[in-house]
């Protein structure tokens, strides 16, 4: 009887540490036991996907190699305030991933026996990111709201949109006649912009070509967004008719029957861009040119973020929209006072042939008047015959000004 209770206590035991272990280690929220002189002594899967390593890497390894350098300061104000308080931190903080990407995460610190204390880590970098890409987007409005040329305009986004994402190289493409060259850019080598500054498919006289409905042929993924052709239906599209993708290599792999791109000509990813995306810039249903995003990193866009981006692009393309109407209204502007002047112009010159002729009549009433109080009547007869002449000369005027 005391044997059969001994295996029955030994099942219960080994049911609660199985029970265990999937509370611990399967946990949707990362899980770290960090003994007294900062090593890792557990690790659930959560945390061993969050970092992209393997346990086996991670246990008996300092945990602060794991911290962002200048996050590791952090961590050990933080370790020491659990510590001297005995209850648990919280604070937010940047990790290091295996191939070196950052991910942010929300710590939780909690003191546990013999100097022990446990970790919890919520994986937090998709917040994060909308909410740098969100402030990215008020710089940028604010920046297209000031008083500044399209091109200072233009240029300061693609300086702060360079900046705020870190990405390899950003680029503005804008329609120029039928073509859409950059128009600014920051990264792209001398090289790339030699070969993809042109989308326009060339025939082999040099002849620009054309669809069976007259519009230019565009080529490579770049023309696929501009001509408005993508698909939304392809993991690779958005509704918003945006290309983006986190690892371009395999695309090599398509077969050119299948490929829906004209002319591919894989620039990019020849250029080792892993990352990749093409942003429309529309006003309406109209496209006014596109943002590009290149990266070697992989793994550098959520669908969210290509929204948000979508949403900045339109921003940008409202800028462009005001600042070209605001150039026509100026240049109309400048015609309208230009046209004022000529005629202003023309009326001094018109007021100045008539004045002549209504001078002589004026003096040639007078004289009549003279003359007839005289009894000249031939001489009245003479300076009526004047009138008729200075008449006649302002009738020629008028009609050379009606003509």
């Amino acid at each position: 009887m005391k044997k059969s209770e001994l295996h029955r206590g030994q099942d219960e035991l080994e049911s609660e540490l199985k029970r265990f272990f999937d509370l611990f280690d399967l946990a949707p929220v990362g899980y770290l036991v960090i003994d007294a002189l900062g090593l890792i002594r557990n690790a659930n899967l959560a945390v061993v996907t969050m970092l992209g390593v393997s346990r086996n890497r991670l246990l008996n390894k300092q945990i602060v190699q794991f911290f962002f350098a200048e996050d590791q300061e952090i961590y050990s104000l933080r370790r020491k305030q659990c510590f001297e308080s005995n209850t648990p931190q919280a604070w937010e903080m940047r990790l290091v991933r295996a191939d070196g990407s950052i991910v942010w995460a929300h710590l939780q610190t909690t003191p546990a026996r013999s100097g022990e204390y446990w970790i919890t880590l919520n994986d937090i970098t998709g917040m994060k990111q909308a909410e740098a890409y969100a402030e990215m987007g008020r710089e940028v409005s604010q920046i297209l709201l000031e008083p500044q040329n399209r091109h200072d305009s233009i240029q300061c986004v693609l300086d702060v949109m360079k900046t705020r994402t870190g990405f390899d190289a950003v680029g503005i493409r804008l329609q120029d006649g039928e073509d859409f060259p950059y128009f600014v850019q920051n990264g792209f080598s001398t090289d790339f912009m030699l070969t993809e500054n042109t989308l326009i498919e060339r025939a082999a006289d040099g002849g620009i070509c054309r669809d069976t409905d007259g519009t230019v042929s565009l080529e490579c993924t770049c023309g696929l967004v501009l001509c408005g052709k993508t698909d939304p239906d392809n993991q690779l599209f958005t509704k918003g008719g945006s290309f983006w993708t986190n690892n371009s290599f395999p695309l090599l792999a398509i077969p050119l029957d299948r490929d829906p791109r004209l002319h591919p000509r894989n620039q990019c990813i020849h250029q080792n861009y892993a990352s990749v995306a093409l942003v429309p810039i529309r006003i309406n249903d109209k496209i006014l040119g596109l943002v590009q995003f290149n990266d070697r990193r992989k793994g550098c866009f959520t669908l969210e973020i290509i929204e948000l981006l979508e949403g900045i692009a339109k921003l940008l393309g409202e800028s462009i929209m005001r600042k070209r109407m605001e150039a026509a209204f100026r240049e109309s502007e400048q015609e309208l006072q230009a046209k004022k002047k000529e005629i202003e112009r023309i009326t001094h010159a018109i007021s100045h042939d008539l004045k002549g002729p209504l001078t002589n009549i004026q003096t040639y009433i007078g004289m009549i008047m003279k003359d007839l109080a005289t009894g000249r009547h031939e001489c009245a007869m003479g300076d009526i015959k004047r009138i008729e002449d200075a008449a006649d000369m302002m009738n020629e005027l008028l009609r050379d000004l009606l003509i």
